[in-house]
């Protein structure tokens, strides 16, 4: 009798361990799935992209010539080291070659006869000369486009571009922003001149695959000229649009309110983006096997 109550008992015992170690095992595959839940929502989110985000670009097609203005017209004054002039002799004449950069970190090289060099520069430790430069502005309801431009030719006595030479600026910006899709960079002032290419464009691309920036810029031979372009974006954001991590790059409405289902999507994406989630969830799935080979020993 003892014996049997004996049995009885070691296979109740027994079962009430499997029991524990199951229920343990569902707890701990409950948490994983929490641990789990940015991963699978993520997943989610990028599927519904398509679906979701809005186009918030700005169009350089839609730049039109007649609104293109002229804000600013007016010279630059540099100065030069005579470190920076060169002496040569040209076919039996003495020139002297300047290689400098302009404001805007553009390169600048200027032919200066030796008459010329005589009049302003001879006897001086530093010398100044005067550029060109002027703005042209476009904006919409949709977007705002401002160009610096600046002249290649350098003048002893200060000038400014002509009323022609305006109008050929215009079109050569008009021109070279046709194919350009503007998003936002609160960095695009800093943008600076690199001799190696004519054309600087950010390697960004939208959610359709466009190729983006916020400023580029470019050289126009026949004008001699050095533009500096950038464009910002004023489309408003939907409502998806602050799941997606390109969300900096575009307007921001602060006004919009979130419902409950937006705001969880919201917090769970950015702790799936945050820094270190990846690294803890590695780690607790190391934990979590380690746990589960223990419990199943």
């Amino acid at each position: 009798m003892n014996k049997k109550m004996d049995y009885r008992n070691k296979t109740v015992n027994k079962n009430q361990i499997i029991l524990k170690r199951v229920f343990k095992i569902i707890i701990i595959l409950l948490i994983n799935l929490i641990a789990f839940t940015p991963v699978f929502v993520e997943k989610y989110v990028n599927y519904k992209r398509d679906e979701w985000e809005t186009d918030r670009n700005f169009y350089g097609k839609e730049i039109n010539l007649n609104e293109i203005k002229v804000v600013k017209n007016k010279t630059n004054t540099l100065t030069f080291s005579l470190k920076e002039l060169k002496k040569r002799r040209t076919n039996g004449k003495t020139v002297y070659i300047l290689k400098g950069k302009s404001n805007r970190h553009y390169p600048l090289t200027c032919r200066i006869e030796e008459n010329v060099y005589n009049k302003y520069i001879a006897d001086c430790d530093q010398f100044t000369m005067y550029q060109k430069v002027c703005n042209v502005v476009y904006q919409s309801t949709n977007g705002r486009m401002d160009a610096e431009i600046e002249s290649k030719d350098l003048y002893f006595t200060p000038k400014k571009f002509s009323k022609d030479e305006l109008t050929d600026i215009k079109k050569s910006v008009c021109k070279e922003t046709q194919d350009k899709v503007f998003i936002n960079d609160e960095n695009q002032d800093n943008l600076k001149y690199d001799p190696e290419y004519d054309d600087q464009e950010c390697e960004l691309k939208d959610f359709k695959g466009q190729r983006v920036c916020s400023g580029y810029t470019y050289s126009d031979k026949n004008l001699n000229i050095n533009a500096y372009v950038y464009g910002k974006t004023f489309v408003k954001a939907g409502k998806y649009d602050s799941l997606y991590p390109d969300a900096e790059d575009y307007v921001k409405d602060t006004d919009a309110k979130m419902d409950l289902k937006l705001k969880f999507l919201n917090y769970i994406v950015k702790t799936y983006h945050s820094d270190g989630y990846l690294i803890t969830l590695c780690s607790f799935e190391i934990i979590f096997f380690i746990v589960i080979l223990i419990l199943t020993m």
